[in-house]
């Protein structure tokens, strides 16, 4: 029987130690310290865009076809298709 264990295909280096992520709609998506949401392709390992601001969400969902990112506010975001 082969070893079927993954391999690390790749790293991101997220900065800060009060990092969330979540994977939806086809995107992972990290919030960070000074970038509330980073949208990252995961098939052409690939940054989509960055959503700027001075504070991070401490909490990411996805569901019903958006990405919920709550911190001092709550903000609703709709992936493009």
């Amino acid at each position: 029987m082969k070893d079927r264990t993954p391999a690390l295909a790749t790293t991101h280096e997220c900065k800060g130690s009060n990092s969330t992520s979540r994977c939806g709609g086809g995107y992972v998506w990290v919030s960070t310290p000074g970038t509330p949401v980073a949208q990252i392709d995961p098939k052409a390992n690939t940054l989509v865009r960055k959503f700027k601001g001075n504070s991070f969400g401490d909490a990411i969902r996805h569901g019903a076809g958006s990405l919920g990112v709550s911190g001092s506010t709550i903000h609703r975001i709709e992936p493009p298709k």
